[in-house]
């Protein structure tokens, strides 16, 4: 999950966002390390995906699916230890229907650079 600040968000209109975005993505993970004690990894996930403006007057919750994909590496810092970094990308795609009867779709795709620290 996370949480967007200020998104640019492109409707074709010149709609600029005056709210944060929080997102969700719950589902079946998967972290394939080549060599548990550092070294190259790989991650993904499936599932299902929640988006919901920030601002308290906002109605609904969109949602829909998500996925992961991400690829790292890990340095071994002793026998327990490591330090990696982690490149990732998360799509969502969601839609909601509000009591206007309007409906919106949206397709959010969130990069991100991780460091971590894993005890293993």
């Amino acid at each position: 999950g996370g949480h967007i600040f200020s998104p640019a968000i492109d409707d074709g209109q010149g709609f600029e966002s005056e709210s944060d975005l929080i997102f969700l993505v719950t589902g079946l993970y998967a972290d394939y390390s080549f060599d548990p004690t550092g070294g190259l990894h790989l991650q993904v996930l499936l599932g299902f995906a929640t988006l919901e403006e920030g601002a308290d007057d906002i109605e609904g919750v969109a949602t829909g699916f998500g996925a992961t994909l991400g690829v790292g590496y890990r340095f071994a810092l002793d026998a327990k230890w490591s330090l990696g970094v982690l490149a990732r990308m998360q799509v969502l795609a969601t839609s909601a229907e509000y009591t206007s009867g309007d409906e919106v779709s949206n397709l959010s795709l969130v990069p991100a650079v991780l460091a971590g620290v894993t005890w293993h």
